[in-house]
């Protein structure tokens, strides 16, 4: 059986630290050593259809290097869904981590987003632009954000959601 220790990525003042809860990985966003936010892995609002969790299922996770810096990249599935996702240091965002996340779906998605859990309560969402599109399935849908000192902030392709207080931490 495979260990399963804690491990972090770091950038300036800002880390991500992975650990296993239950049968996935989950992650603690920590800013001067203090936590601000941890991933929501389970449904966040009541629902039961384990197929769309609150975040992507990440079953296997490992760190690495891409383009000779320290990288996290995980994958997993729920239902029919298969999750990728990567964890950078930001190429222009001195203090900030690039997630980049991709979900190839063989029907129409029920939820797809990362949550996370400010440490005041709020719930923070990234959510993918352009879910609507149910006709050509199997497909991919993609979304990023950034996570730095400001919070959680959409790249190119996600839009936090308006129903959080503010992506602030």
């Amino acid at each position: 059986m495979p260990l399963h220790v804690p491990f972090s990525l770091a950038a300036g003042p800002l880390s991500l630290t992975f650990d296993r809860r239950h049968d996935r990985w989950a992650h603690r966003v920590m800013l001067d050593g203090r936590p601000v936010a941890e991933s929501v892995e389970d449904s966040d609002d009541g629902s039961s259809d384990p197929r769309w969790p609150a975040s992507p299922v990440l079953t296997e996770v490992m760190p690495t290097e891409a383009a000779g810096r320290p990288a996290i990249v995980g994958v997993g599935l729920a239902g029919r869904s298969h999750f990728s996702a990567s964890f950078t240091p930001h190429p222009t965002l001195a203090d900030g981590v690039l997630v980049e996340v991709a979900c190839r779906v063989q029907e129409p998605p029920g939820r797809l987003g990362s949550t996370y859990r400010t440490s005041d309560g709020r719930l923070v969402r990234a959510v993918p632009c352009g879910q609507a599109d149910t006709d050509a399935l199997p497909r991919t849908i993609q979304w990023s954000y950034a996570i730095g000192p400001r919070g959680i902030v959409a790249e190119a392709g996600a839009a936090c959601d308006p129903s959080a207080d503010a992506s602030h931490f």
